[in-house]
């Protein structure tokens, strides 16, 4: 892996690790393989109300995750500008949004089909 391959392995895993201790006991779940031969330089979550996460981190966090659907949020790891504080802060502001009431505030969300 090249430099900028194994700086985005290192972000990715680093959010994997922080996903564990934080997200999974707010009912995400890793879908991708852990594996980062298999897995590329983006992260699947599940989650049941991925949707609502969705909406919430874009419009009351900046955060712009890519929904998939029906139950999947997918984040993307990009080397050159993203830093291992902006992975940090992604997962701390999917927590707020998970324990500050953002899933029923956009629960009816609808997907944005472009």
């Amino acid at each position: 892996v090249d430099g900028l391959g194994a700086k985005s392995v290192a972000r990715a895993e680093r959010f994997i690790a922080l996903v564990d201790g934080h997200l999974v006991p707010r009912g995400f779940e890793l879908r991708p393989p852990r594996d980062p031969d298999l897995r590329g330089s983006h992260v699947s979550l599940f989650h049941p109300d991925a949707l609502a996460v969705d909406q919430a981190l874009i419009n009351e966090e900046s955060v712009i995750p890519d929904f998939r659907p029906p139950n999947l949020l997918r984040f993307g790891f990009a080397p050159i500008y993203l830093r291992f504080a902006d992975v940090d802060e992604a997962v701390a502001r999917t927590v707020r949004v998970v324990d500050g009431g953002g899933i029923d505030r956009w629960r009816d969300a609808k997907p944005v089909v472009s």
